[in-house]
Order: structure tokens, then sequence, then C-alpha cells
């Protein structure tokens, strides 16, 4: 849980430097 947290941290961070947004991603943040 908190590796995968960790990992989400990391791809949520990069996503928001590289503006890089798919639906996919929105679905799964507002899931978690």
């Amino acid at each position: 849980m908190a590796m995968n947290l960790g990992i989400s941290s990391y791809c949520l961070s990069k996503k928001l430097y590289t503006k890089e947004w798919t639906l996919f991603d929105i679905m799964d943040w507002a899931k978690a």
C-alpha cells in the first residue's frame, strides 16, 4: 500500500509537471 502510494505520488508529480493527463488517470485518482 505504502509502496503503491509512493509510486502514485511520483506519477502524479510527473503528470503535474508534464501536464499529461488522461481520462484513466483522472478516474484512477478519483477512485483512490
